[in-house]
Protein backbone atom coordinates (compact mmCIF):
# COMPACT_ATOMS: atom_id res chain seq x y z
CA UNK A 1 0.00 0.00 0.00
CA UNK A 2 1.09 3.53 -0.99
CA UNK A 3 -0.54 5.87 0.62
CA UNK A 4 0.23 9.24 -1.36
CA UNK A 5 -2.73 11.95 -0.18
CA UNK A 6 -2.81 15.60 0.25
CA UNK A 7 1.04 16.17 -0.93
CA UNK A 8 0.67 18.58 -4.00
CA UNK A 9 2.61 16.15 -6.08
CA UNK A 10 2.31 17.21 -9.62
CA UNK A 11 3.95 14.03 -11.14
CA UNK A 12 4.79 10.20 -10.36
CA UNK A 13 8.45 9.01 -11.07
CA UNK A 14 8.78 6.50 -13.92
CA UNK A 15 10.46 4.37 -11.07
CA UNK A 16 6.89 3.81 -9.42
CA UNK A 17 7.09 0.64 -12.03
CA UNK A 18 9.57 -0.66 -9.73
CA UNK A 19 6.90 -1.63 -6.77
CA UNK A 20 5.78 -5.28 -8.54
CA UNK A 21 4.23 -6.31 -5.82
CA UNK A 22 2.24 -2.96 -5.05
CA UNK A 23 -1.74 -3.46 -4.82
CA UNK A 24 -3.13 -0.28 -3.61
CA UNK A 25 -2.52 3.51 -4.66
CA UNK A 26 -3.71 6.40 -2.99
CA UNK A 27 -3.06 9.80 -4.78
CA UNK A 28 -6.13 11.94 -3.56
CA UNK A 29 -6.23 15.62 -3.41
CA UNK A 30 -2.83 16.35 -5.38
CA UNK A 31 -2.04 18.41 -8.62
CA UNK A 32 -1.50 15.29 -10.35
CA UNK A 33 -2.42 16.02 -14.82
CA UNK A 34 -0.93 12.73 -16.22
CA UNK A 35 0.02 9.19 -14.92
CA UNK A 36 3.32 7.57 -16.19
CA UNK A 37 2.91 4.40 -18.22
CA UNK A 38 4.82 2.41 -15.79
CA UNK A 39 1.45 2.63 -13.30
CA UNK A 40 -0.58 0.58 -15.88
CA UNK A 41 2.10 -2.18 -15.72
CA UNK A 42 1.87 -2.69 -11.92
CA UNK A 43 1.52 -6.57 -11.77
CA UNK A 44 -0.27 -6.23 -8.71
CA UNK A 45 -2.57 -3.51 -8.74
CA UNK A 46 -6.30 -3.83 -7.32
CA UNK A 47 -7.20 -0.45 -6.66
CA UNK A 48 -6.62 3.27 -7.33
CA UNK A 49 -7.58 6.40 -5.70
CA UNK A 50 -6.95 9.87 -7.43
CA UNK A 51 -10.00 12.18 -6.53
CA UNK A 52 -8.92 15.69 -6.59
CA UNK A 53 -6.40 16.08 -9.49
CA UNK A 54 -6.28 17.98 -12.10
CA UNK A 55 -6.13 15.04 -14.07
CA UNK A 56 -6.37 15.18 -18.21
CA UNK A 57 -8.00 12.20 -20.15
CA UNK A 58 -9.53 10.39 -17.11
CA UNK A 59 -12.03 8.84 -18.41
CA UNK A 60 -9.28 6.80 -20.70
CA UNK A 61 -7.43 6.03 -17.69
CA UNK A 62 -10.85 4.92 -15.55
CA UNK A 63 -10.72 2.68 -18.78
CA UNK A 64 -7.62 1.34 -18.63
CA UNK A 65 -7.65 0.62 -15.16
CA UNK A 66 -10.69 -1.31 -15.62
CA UNK A 67 -9.51 -3.10 -18.67
CA UNK A 68 -7.04 -4.37 -16.04
CA UNK A 69 -9.20 -5.53 -13.58
CA UNK A 70 -8.16 -2.68 -10.76
CA UNK A 71 -10.60 -0.62 -9.54
CA UNK A 72 -10.21 3.06 -9.56
CA UNK A 73 -11.74 5.99 -7.81
CA UNK A 74 -11.04 9.28 -10.17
Amino acid sequence: MLELNNNNIVKLPKSIGSLGSLEYLWLEDNQIQTLPEEVFNLPALKFVTIRNNPLKNISEVEKRFLELGVKFRG
